[in-house]
């Protein structure tokens, strides 16, 4: 793995080995100068060693020391966290990614129980009619698209769809969530998504997060990996999602926004955190 990470990110480990380089031959450089006994100038073959050595250590020292959480500062009133937890026991407002239906009818082909959508509407079976009732409230004063087709699959399914990026805020239980249409469903029920959408859909959600988020934390879950279906990497999505979030004009989240990463294996091998702060501040300064 740490082969394979060095070769990947190869562009950066070479641009964090010339820094360290500069620094520390500016630092010999120095010592020189204040070296009245050439010491340094008699070890200079053995110096320079160490310090090729110390320079090719820090350019690969971010692989090395991988971080599970990481904050950058969107801007002077929205700082952004992404750490790796569970979504569901996070304060705050939490983020549902969903269908352009806004489905609330679990399995049959529908939607997945292993989804962060299933997850969510699995918590409120009991008051599943209670929460429909509140999704087509919100919903109404929502454009919707053009029908295409009507929905047979399974009885009792809503027929209007909206756009993608369209978000509804909804409080159950004393909790506040925003759902987020992010998938397309065709004739089967099943996803189809454009990954060209992804951006756009990430910034409309980031403007709705700024428009509803009354003060609170918002959390929001590492979105449009499994099957959401859009053909990017996890790093990629992460990387997208923190880019939409900077290029979302006047965001301002005072309490924060949290990214959650899913806290398995695979999901930590998939990703660096160290690597998306540095894309990041690399991204700021231009």
């Amino acid at each position: 793995m740490f082969v394979k990470n060095l070769w990947t990110y190869k562009t950066i480990v070479f641009s964090k080995f010339l820094k360290s380089l500069g620094v520390l031959f500016s630092i010999e450089k120095l010592l020189e100068l204040l070296d009245t006994g050439d010491c340094l100038k008699t070890h200079s073959f053995i110096l320079g060693v160490v310090l090729l050595i110390a320079s090719a250590f820090g350019g690969i020292s971010f692989l090395l020391f991988k971080k599970k959480k990481i904050q950058l500062s969107i801007n002077k009133r929205t700082k952004l966290s992404t750490y790796y937890g569970d979504l569901f026991n996070e304060q705050g407002i939490r983020v549902i990614p969903v269908n352009e239906y806004f489905d609330t009818h679990l399995g049959d082909g529908i939607i997945a129980s292993n989804t962060i959508h299933g997850k969510f509407l699995a918590r409120f079976t009991a008051h599943i009619n209670e929460l429909r009732r509140m999704i087509d409230d919100q919903l109404a004063l929502k454009d919707t698209l053009p029908s295409n087709r009507e929905r047979t699959l399974v009885e009792g399914l809503p027929q209007n769809r909206y756009p993608l990026g369209t978000t509804i805020r909804v409080t159950i239980n004393n909790q506040t969530y925003l759902l987020v249409a992010v998938t397309r469903f065709n004739e089967n029920e099943h996803v189809e998504v454009d990954d060209s959408e992804y951006m756009g859909i990430m910034q409309k959600m980031f403007y709705s997060v700024e428009q509803l988020n009354d003060a609170q934390t918002v959390n929001i879950p590492l979105i449009g990996g499994g099957q959401a279906g859009f053909g990017y990497t996890n790093m990629q999505l992460l990387n997208m999602m923190v880019q939409a979030a900077c290029l979302t004009d006047g965001l301002a989240v005072v309490n924060g926004i949290n990214i959650i990463l899913y806290d398995g294996k695979s999901k930590k091998n998939s990703i660096d955190l160290n690597v998306i702060k540095i894309l990041f501040e690399n991204w700021k300064i231009l």
